[in-house]
């Protein structure tokens, strides 16, 4: 979880003067239980919540079980990286998979 302070100085450019935002990522379902329970039961500050998920058993019924949960959860927004090209297995030689990775990127 990255969070950042939304409190201090307003000079143009300075971090600290952007709202506060929570970045949440999540591999599989279990991992997203947790975050919903912190999320529920801990106390925080004010922040905007923002949700980056895949599933890492690429099982349907996984899937389906964290797009339910995902679907009521009231992020602010959520991404979907699934289908992300850089996240597939890698074929490639070790010289040419730098130049592969950097495609896979751009693509995403």
């Amino acid at each position: 979880m990255l969070e950042r302070a939304g409190a201090g100085s307003t000079n143009v450019g300075d971090v600290t003067s952007a709202p506060a935002a929570r970045i949440f990522t999540a591999g599989g379902g279990h991992q997203l239980l947790v975050i919903q329970h912190l999320r529920t039961h801990l106390q925080r500050s004010k922040a905007r919540e923002f949700l980056i998920w895949h599933s890492t058993d690429k099982n349907p019924i996984i899937e389906r079980f964290m797009e339910r949960i995902i679907s009521t959860a009231q992020f602010v927004d959520v991404l979907d990286i699934r289908n992300f090209a850089s996240l597939r297995p890698r074929h490639h030689g070790a010289a040419s998979w730098w130049f592969e990775s950097v495609r896979r990127l751009r693509r995403d």
